[in-house]
């Protein structure tokens, strides 16, 4: 028998750790997930909270223009800032050219898009055709700023 003192043995080597770097395909992954739900989320919140500061900014102007008309008794400015108004939330919202150079009947009809009935294009709503263009609007307005409250109202409620 040999002796144990004469045997020629190397000393164990254990196997190096495993390291952290580069990650596992599973972490890239994850990291990747992550990522795009964080992305998502701002997305969300940015498109959100721009959303409803424009429609607040909306309000707060429908409100300032009907009190000018309850003062003055002027329609025509009125009808003129409504136009404008709904002009640039729809530009907000949708791609230029879908909006720009919508006129007239056209015009109504969208703005009708998610309203029961046809209000733009049938009632109050109708003298946003013609009416910014007219040398005076002699109308009450009190409907017509009733149907911008709910066109607002289902602006804000619609969900993309």
């Amino acid at each position: 028998m040999m002796d144990e003192l004469s045997l020629k043995l190397n000393d164990i080597k254990l196997p190096d750790g495993v390291s952290w770097w580069p990650l596992a395909l599973g972490w890239w992954i994850l990291v990747l997930v992550v990522l795009v739900c964080v992305g998502l989320i701002y997305f969300k919140y940015f498109y959100s909270s721009k959303k409803s500061k424009l429609i607040e900014y909306a309000r707060g102007v429908l409100s300032e223009e009907y009190a000018l008309w309850q003062r003055q008794g002027n329609g025509l400015i009125f009808v003129q800032a409504i136009s404008v108004l709904f002009r640039r939330i729809a530009l907000s919202f949708t791609e230029r050219n879908q909006v720009a150079s919508l006129i007239g009947k056209r015009w109504l009809e969208r703005l009708d898009i998610g309203l029961d009935g046809k209000p733009f294009e049938l009632g109050p709503g109708k003298i946003l055709q013609h009416g910014p263009y007219q040398s005076r609007v002699d109308q009450d307005m009190g409907d017509l700023y009733l149907l911008c409250q709910r066109k607002l109202d289902q602006i804000e409620g619609f969900k993309n």
